[in-house]
């Protein structure tokens, strides 16, 4: 059978909630580009806007995207952005619609 690699220690350590508590503090601008990025793995994009934009602000946070990005962990990121938009939207007092909790 196929060699399947394991999965990443750090999102399992780390969970996708625990980085979208962390991603929810980032602007909705930088986290909508980060989710465009992550949808078509446009790396390059992504790496650029960790460095760019998440670096200045968290730089723990920075790492930990790059670590994943380094394992291909595009839908662990993309699920945690997610996360952290349902999050704000929920902080701003929005109903979040049903397709949305599916994913949870």
């Amino acid at each position: 059978p196929p060699d399947i690699p394991p999965r990443s220690p750090l999102s399992s350590e780390v969970g996708t909630n625990a980085l979208s508590r962390q991603l929810k503090a980032l602007p909705t601008q930088v986290l909508e580009q980060m989710k465009y990025a992550a949808t078509t793995t446009d790396i390059t994009l992504l790496s650029d806007l960790v460095s760019s934009a998440v670096a200045p602000v968290n730089a723990a946070l920075a790492d930990m995207l790059s670590q994943m990005l380094n394992n291909f962990e595009y839908m662990t990121i993309l699920e945690a952005i997610d996360l952290a938009f349902l999050a704000n939207a929920d902080s701003a007092g929005i109903i979040a619609d049903q397709h949305s909790l599916e994913t949870l």
